[in-house]
């Protein structure tokens, strides 16, 4: 066993970089625990750290222990860090957007192979499992295999860098082009180390070096990772970037919980509520048992948007009215609701009414095709920061016309409007509905990235629809529609090619016999060409 003072001398020697490791694997992950970025970085933190406990017990820890730590310590854990890393790079340059679904995964993680190779027969593929004292240390015999190794992860490294560096001075924004220089350097020391340190310098290394000295390139990289993250943003905190937000707005904004009780509130909040704390329904006047709890209580359970809800506060001269528009964010496991409150004045009232006629069908009250096609690119824009999809669904009312031809427009219209109430009945949250034009409509299905998924979601819709409508003096008719389903990102980056691609999904439903769903993937290529370009071709690559 070592004496009490060598092993004091290293625990320090590691104990040092672990700790700021361990602080800068937390900080990265509380930074944005949702972004793939920040858990793949936090991962890599969290897995060198490991493996640094696991050379400080070789050095601590009887001789024949030093098998099994190797094993499992160095050589497994080692494979993680390569995945881990090749993940990060190859997301930093964007390949993993541009390649085929799913190859980036796979080339990534590739290296788990020989780490359950490893495990499964404990032999030590990366390491070797011989060692003896020089000095102070504990020292491996290296073998050909590990001077393998250190050459694939020279040739891995060095790639990287170079691609690194090539993206980053093509680059126009200022803040990215750092972000990939503070990346470029930490995969250059890394490359200097592991050809310096692993591949050359261990048959050589004097009596004062620490064993496996190349771990030194994985440090450098991890304080090159920490310069980005602070100089540069490459995680914000979005916490700490809602809070400017938050404090800084002009609006009154509040976060409230189940029943209304307020939790934050801005400065302008508290200039329009008072600075006594309370639930908001007592604060505007509004009694907790009316209708207006009931209605909150009810949003918040089914995390429904809240918007244009109408409450009064009272004044010194007269009450005011607000209008709240809202919805909900979760903080540490729980939900609350962010409310953004309005003085409603007379121009405000206005300006609503316009906002209203601009954004929405006069007949159903369904978003119109002007607002539908926003919705979709904010969905877009949701869709790249959460590192997700969601699938767009095109309907057409394939007998409207003969609904309109016996009954009348007035009675169309009326078989619309109950159409849409459907729709909205069966409305998930978050689910956006338009009406596009003439008995067409559409429906944005955030989240729905699963082929089985949409169709399910597209099939139940196709089944409401087809309920028998009331129409003239109680006469029930029914309707059939046909559906066609497109997914982001595999059909279109832009809401023109999502839509395009929905749309000819729907024209096959209407050759195939109508009163049916079609997705994407199923319309026959020429089908594709005769109506357009294919999505691929359009708006964002």
């Amino acid at each position: 066993m070592r004496a009490s003072g060598d092993i004091l001398w290293l625990a320090l020697i590691y104990g040092i970089p672990c700790g700021f490791i361990f602080h800068w694997g937390l900080d990265t992950w509380h930074r944005n625990p949702h972004n793939t970025a920040a858990r793949l970085i936090a991962a890599l933190h969290f897995t060198f750290l490991l493996m640094l406990f696991a050379v400080f017990a070789i050095q601590v820890l009887p001789i024949a222990d030093t098998s099994r730590l190797a094993i499992y310590g160095i050589g497994t854990l080692g494979v993680l860090i390569a995945s881990f890393g090749t993940h990060v790079h190859l997301r930093a340059l964007g390949w993993i957007e541009r390649w085929p679904r799913g190859l980036g995964v796979i080339v990534s993680y590739m290296w788990i192979a020989p780490g359950l190779w490893t495990l499964l027969t404990r032999r030590n593929l990366y390491n070797v499992s011989v060692f003896y004292h020089q000095g102070l240390w504990t020292k491996p015999y290296y073998n050909g295999v590990f001077h393998i190794a250190m050459g694939v992860a020279v040739v891995l490294t060095g790639l990287f860098a170079v691609g690194l560096g090539w993206r980053a001075r093509r680059l126009p924004d200022g803040n990215e082009r750092g972000i990939l220089w503070g990346l470029f350097w930490g995969v250059a020391i890394l490359t200097g180390a592991n050809a310096f340190l692993g591949a050359w310098l261990p048959m050589r290394t004097p009596p004062w070096m620490p064993p496996y000295p190349y771990l030194v390139g994985m440090l450098a990289w991890l304080v090159a990772v920490r310069y980005t993250i602070v100089r540069y943003e490459l995680l914000p905190s979005r916490l700490e970037r809602y809070r400017i937000l938050f404090d800084a707005s002009p609006l009154p904004i509040v976060m409230a919980d189940a029943n209304a009780r307020i939790i934050e509130r801005n400065p302008a909040a508290a200039a329009l509520l008072g600075h006594e704390r309370g639930a908001l329904l007592e604060m505007t006047g509004s009694r907790v048992s009316g209708a207006q709890a009931q209605f909150y209580r009810q949003a918040f359970i089914h995390r429904r948007r809240i918007a244009q809800w109408q409450l009064d506060v009272p004044d010194v001269s007269a009450s005011k009215t607000v209008v709240v528009d809202g919805d909900y964010i979760t903080v540490d496991d729980r939900t609350y609701s962010i409310l953004v409150l309005r003085d409603m004045t007379e121009a405000d009232r206005k300006q609503v009414e316009l906002t209203q006629l601009a954004y929405h069908d006069g007949l159903t009250g369904l978003v119109n095709a002007v607002r539908f096609q926003e919705e979709l690119e904010t969905a877009i824009g949701a869709a790249l920061v959460q590192d997700t999809g969601f699938s767009v669904v095109m309907i057409d009312l394939d007998n409207f016309k003969d609904l309109n031809d016996t009954w009348g427009h007035q009675e169309g219209n009326h078989a619309l409007v109950q159409v849409a109430d459907r729709l909205r009945a069966h409305q998930r949250p978050g689910d956006v509905i338009g009406r596009l034009g003439g008995d067409e409509f559409a429906v944005l299905l955030p989240g729905v990235v699963e082929e089985s998924t949409a169709q399910a979601l597209a099939g139940r819709i196709l089944t409401q629809i087809h309920e028998p409508l009331r129409v003239g003096s109680g006469f029930r008719f029914s309707l059939t529609a046909s559906l066609g389903v497109s997914r982001y990102p595999d059909h279109g980056r832009a809401p023109d090619a999502l839509m395009r691609a929905a749309d000819q999904a729907m024209y096959a439903a209407k050759r195939e016999g109508k009163n049916r769903v079609c997705l994407y993937d199923q319309v026959p290529e020429q089908d594709k060409r005769r109506r357009g370009a294919l999505p691929g071709h359009l708006g964002t690559p």
